[in-house]
């Protein structure tokens, strides 16, 4: 059975000292309030909760696709 309140917006949330509602904080933050109550569904407390999305890693920025070129497009097509 799901608990009740578990991510209501009205909670009061205390972080770093300082309470406010959840949906104040996720305003604050910057954070849809789909967003967190989705984290909070799947188990993360309210500070990972609130936690702003990181951003993509270096890694992944650098990253490119490069289709196929023409040529071997249709060599695949006419090996069928």
């Amino acid at each position: 059975m799901r608990q009740a309140g578990i991510c209501a917006p009205d909670t009061l949330v205390t972080l770093d000292g300082v309470t406010q509602t959840a949906l104040e904080w996720a305003v604050i933050r910057k954070l849809k309030w789909e967003t967190v109550r989705q984290r909070r569904y799947r188990g993360s407390n309210w500070r990972d909760s609130l936690r702003p999305a990181e951003k993509a890693s270096s890694r992944r920025l650098g990253a490119t696709w490069a289709p196929s070129s023409q040529a071997q497009i249709q060599d695949s097509a006419s090996e069928r």
